[in-house]
């Protein structure tokens, strides 16, 4: 939010976000290595075809390609059709559709009773989308955002600081919390299509 507040994200304000993306790897690498020695020894591979995993990549990469298309063309006919910014629905619909892989992912965890991964999931992704998306986008074509989108950048601040101090106070968030959380999240779905 503080490098937007000029509404510009320029080369330099990517390459911070870069190099903070930097430490983040080393601190999570060097706080854990510890447990992945100590795990190490209990890892059980199982042999594949090298063609195998070289063709599972290409696969991954050309439908990234395929889906990243996709989702810009049909974000900006939804903005164009409704009548709102191409951020606004940036922030709820574009959100949406490329969270639900991390939701399955978390639900997934939580089922499993995997309360660390499924919140290791959550705050790691999004640490990594703000420092290596936004960075290394703005290192290649410095972002520019539009004054209307600041309102919003407060918004996620203040949401974001609220759920910092739930965590705080009760470590252990209920179905109540959680249903909280969902009706702040629909209501500023509302908000940001309806102002």
């Amino acid at each position: 939010v503080g490098l937007l507040l000029d509404s510009k994200l320029t080369r330099v304000d990517g390459a911070l976000l870069a190099a903070g993306l930097i430490g983040y790897v080393v601190f999570i690498v060097r706080s854990h290595r510890v447990e992945i020695e100590h795990e190490g020894d209990e890892v059980v591979t199982h042999p594949k075809s090298a063609w195998l995993d070289v063709g599972m990549v290409v696969l991954g990469i050309v439908a990234l390609g395929l889906g990243a298309r996709a989702l810009v063309f049909g974000a900006t006919g939804v903005a164009l059709r409704v009548g709102v910014s191409e951020g606004i629905v940036g922030t709820t619909v574009v959100a949406l559709g490329t969270s639900l892989p991390e939701l399955a992912a978390t639900i997934r965890s939580v089922m499993a009773k995997q309360s660390d991964i499924a919140v290791g999931n959550v705050v790691g992704s999004n640490i990594f989308n703000l420092l290596s998306v936004l960075g290394i986008t703005a290192m290649i074509h410095p972002l520019v955002a539009s004054p209307s989108m600041e309102m919003h950048l407060w918004i996620m601040l203040s949401v974001s600081v609220l759920m910092v101090v739930f965590a705080m106070i009760r470590p252990a968030m209920g179905r109540l919390v959680g249903m909280c959380f969902l009706l702040l999240y629909g209501a500023y779905i509302a908000f940001a299509f309806v102002v």
